[in-house]
């Protein structure tokens, strides 16, 4: 074989390597996460900063279908979902469900993305307790971005990691149908 040959082999072999493990990875990131015990009851008695630095009481969402964005706005996926979850809260929360971004970033950064790019639902800064929560609900990763989604019981019944599409929002969210 001559080098051109070599090179090509070695490209194609390398390109079926890179197919096979994003299809290995995505469907590890689809595969239901356990919950830690008393997750969804800990995550409701928290309180987290809005961009004002108000603490909100997540108790709030109680009772409520409820999805729950973590992101950074250093992170590619998280700002890619962005739009899709803007436009998913615009058309639902007339329905009753809620939804919640928590920034697992600086404050400054998140105010300052934020500015760029607005969204329509509320952002809560996270820091190392929000780091904790997103653990807590199945990021064992500790990878962003993390969605998960809550029922009115406080059920979880959708968890994702990795980019989160309008379509899977509306599959996985009572009463978003």
């Amino acid at each position: 074989m001559n080098k051109v040959n070599i090179w090509i082999s070695a490209a194609i072999i390398l390109l079926i390597a890179v197919v096979l493990g994003n299809a290995w990875f995505q469907r590890e990131r689809s595969v239901p996460i356990a919950v830690e015990n008393n997750a969804v009851q800990s995550f409701y008695a928290d309180k987290l900063a809005d961009l004002q630095g108000k603490n909100i009481d997540l108790s709030q969402y109680r009772g409520k279908p409820l999805v729950v964005n973590f992101w950074a706005s250093w992170c590619p996926p998280c700002i890619a979902e962005m739009p899709d979850f803007s436009e998913f809260y615009k058309q639902n929360k007339d329905k009753g469900v809620e939804m919640v971004g928590i920034a697992l970033d600086n404050p400054t950064a998140v105010r300052e993305f934020l500015k760029e790019h607005p969204v329509s639902y509320p952002i809560l800064l996270g820091g190392m307790n929000g780091i904790a929560l997103s653990t807590s609900l199945g990021n064992k990763q500790g990878g962003l971005p993390f969605t998960v989604v809550l029922d009115g019981k406080g059920d979880v019944v959708f968890q994702k990691l990795g980019r989160t599409s309008l379509d899977e929002l509306k599959e996985a969210v009572p009463s978003a149908h």
